[in-house]
């Protein structure tokens, strides 16, 4: 899925095979499903994974995967910020509140 004109993106890109991706991302309690999970009321905000086994990273976006996961706040109008912090819930929500241009991040 394509990020949109109107919404903020946190994106995961991961690999399923990744043991740091298995708990980051596809495990229920892990810090990706946390974020949704506590940013479920903000507005003009989506939370989303890319597996990169699955599809190709669409390199004229300018997205620098050199590891997984790698994980990006993007803006609509194409600004994104690489994200380097901790795997934790208050880690992630703290920078999605402080890297959004367009959600109402409660």
């Amino acid at each position: 899925e394509k990020a949109t004109e109107t919404q903020d993106t946190f994106v995961a890109f991961y690999a399923p095979w990744c043991g740091h991706c298995q708990t980051f991302v596809l495990q229920q309690n892990g810090g990706l499903n946390q974020l949704a999970t506590a940013l479920s009321s903000a507005k003009n905000l989506r939370v989303a994974k890319f597996d990169v086994d699955a599809e190709e990273i669409p390199s004229e976006h300018g997205y620098a995967v050199q590891y997984i996961p790698t994980s990006y706040m993007i803006c609509p109008g194409g600004k994104k910020t690489k994200y380097s912090g901790g795997m934790d819930q208050a880690s992630l929500v703290s920078f999605v509140k402080a890297n959004s241009c367009k959600a109402s991040v409660p």
